[in-house]
């Protein structure tokens, strides 16, 4: 048997800036401070002999059960055994800044341990490493409550009000009998190596950073406008999503952590600890259809510090913009006709991909309505040619004769469930037939209990790969859309029940175990719930 617990076993704490994985054990074995993509001062997800962790044991064969606190990303674990109860709060502190778009994070983990009834005891170990493991730092103890590690170019500082004890060269622990009404903190502090300063926090202190903690997240989470039957669903993807948006840029990473493989054993792992701009227009219609135009606007602001200008939601766009978006009209009159690498970027060969077909349909389509709309300088007759030459390219070649579905590439007849966007970004009504053939072929050829694999061709990459949680979100957009809302709705509960128990959802299920593959949590899958949910209370209404 594995050593490591599966990722479905791990919850996740963020706070715009840090994040951490808690598996249900209470060990931490994941934690970046300071930058997504820093190196985690406890890595055992990767590497369990080396990578280091903040531990948590309790005798007496404890049971637990865990939840966020409501509306919030903090972590609520109560532990029982035989001689008593705990509750275990896991946080990374987070105030609210001058807007709620722009917090105030701090470089810290927080674990408040209390003994609710009986007595319990507890062991608390502190085991660091740095480098991804390749350093080993050193741990000197300043007090019984309070130590220092530094190595290389990160550095702690570790609290603890049980006692200290230096057990290794790296590493310390705490060992205690809490008794009922008994609370202890446990905490890691970052710090760069020339700040390092050995200073503890007052009980006072810690409820403060407690409260502020909970009141943002609170504040954050009650702006959702969400109000259909999964809301709590919905608000706990947009908590995950919000947890991944940098607080200094607004941005939003694809997930918190590196290397998790969507293929066990094989070559499918990637670092996501950064920005898909694919992706970014399915976060930034996520953020906007739950209300969050702040935090939308900020991300647009980081694609305008990253491109050329920006247009902000509400009726106005930069000149700067609106020049840069003439010319990616321009590449695309130039380039589409071109075979390329596809939506999902194959290694294989390049090929005619009708997705991305379909999406310089929609960059064309979408820069027409702008330019429309706010009355801009655009040679309208020329691109409005460009827009009705791709659709009847996609119209002639993308559709398989046989059967009417849509294809993955041009002269193909295999499927492609990135065609499951195709009623979703506006190319045809949801009820036209070749979008029925394909939904229906779909469900047939690229799902397995209604979790859908993104294609079945080999794409140049070793190993094989779970089924594509926002696929099957897809698929329930499409059901919904067309008017069948009892499957829509079947489908959406089904995949739901893929999360773990704090409604958290990697990258890929596999459709025969369930476990859950890819690094976690994993943004798009999150995003993939709220468009399906925000769609489903559209479809119910409807009906």
């Amino acid at each position: 048997m594995s050593q490591y617990p599966p990722i479905a076993d791990y919850a996740f704490l963020g706070n715009c800036q840090s994040t951490a994985l808690v598996s249900r054990h209470g060990s931490i074995d994941w934690c970046c401070f300071r930058r997504f993509d820093s190196h985690p001062c406890a890595g055992r997800l990767l590497d369990w002999k080396k990578g280091g962790y903040f531990g948590m044991t309790i005798s007496g064969a404890p049971q637990a059960t865990r939840a966020y606190v409501q509306g919030t990303n903090i972590l609520e674990t109560r532990i029982g055994t035989a001689s008593g109860v705990l509750t275990v709060m896991d946080f990374l502190p987070i105030a609210a800044g001058d807007d709620p778009s722009s917090p105030q994070p701090r470089s810290q983990l927080i674990r408040l341990v209390r003994c609710e009834r009986g007595e319990v005891e507890v062991q608390i170990d502190f085991e660091p490493r740095f480098d991804y493991g390749v350093t080993t730092p050193r741990t000197d103890l300043t007090s019984d409550r309070l130590g220092v590690v530094y190595g290389g170019a990160d550095a702690l500082v570790v609290q603890c009000e049980l006692g200290l004890t230096q057990t290794s060269h790296s590493g310390c622990s705490a060992r205690g009998i809490l008794q009922a009404g008994q609370e202890v903190a446990a905490i890691v502090t970052h710090a760069l190596p020339h700040q390092l300063r050995a200073r503890s926090l007052s009980a006072a202190t810690i409820r403060e950073r407690l409260g502020e903690t909970r009141r943002f997240w609170q504040d954050w989470s009650g702006r959702c406008i969400y109000q259909g039957r999964y809301r709590e669903q919905v608000v706990r993807s947009a908590l995950v999503l919000k947890a991944l948006t940098d607080a200094s840029t607004g941005a939003i990473v694809a997930a918190p952590t590196t290397s998790l493989p969507e293929s066990v054993g094989a070559a499918r792992n990637w670092d996501y600890r950064y920005v898909w701009l694919r992706d970014a227009a399915l976060n930034l219609y996520a953020l906007f259809s739950l209300g969050y135009r702040d935090e939308a606007h900020r991300f647009m602001q980081w694609i305008k510090r990253t491109t050329a200008g920006h247009h902000k939601y509400g009726g106005h766009i930069d000149p700067a913009f609106w020049d840069l978006l003439r010319g990616v009209i321009d590449v695309v009159e130039r380039r589409w006709k071109e075979p390329d690498e596809s939506f999902w970027e194959f290694r294989d060969a390049r090929r005619h991909f009708v997705i991305s077909k379909v999406m310089c349909w929609v960059a064309v389509q979408r820069a027409i309505r702008l330019a429309r709309s706010l009355n801009l300088d655009a040679d309208l007759n020329r691109w409005q040619r460009l827009r009705d030459a791709i659709h009847e390219r996609v119209d002639r070649d993308g559709v398989d004769a046989r059967t009417g579905a849509f294809v993955q590439a041009f002269g193909a007849a295999e499927l492609d469930a990135a065609n499951l966007l195709i009623p979703l970004v506006r190319f045809l009504r949801p009820g036209d037939p070749r979008m029925r053939a394909t939904v229906d072929r779909t469900w047939r050829e690229l799902a397995t209990d209604g979790l859908v694999n993104r294609y079945q061709r080999p794409d140049g990459l070793q190993g094989d790969e779970g089924a594509f949680v926002i696929c099957s979100f897809w698929l329930v957009d499409n059901l919904a859309q067309r008017g069948d809302v009892d499957a829509a709705r079947a489908l959406f509960e089904r995949i739901s029940r893929c999360a773990n128990d704090v409604g958290l959802l990697a990258e890929e299920v596999d459709p025969v175990s369930g476990a859950q593959l890819g690094n976690f949590p994993q943004a798009l899958s999150h995003v993939g719930l709220i468009g399906a949910g925000m769609n489903l209370k559209k479809a119910e209404a409807s009906v």
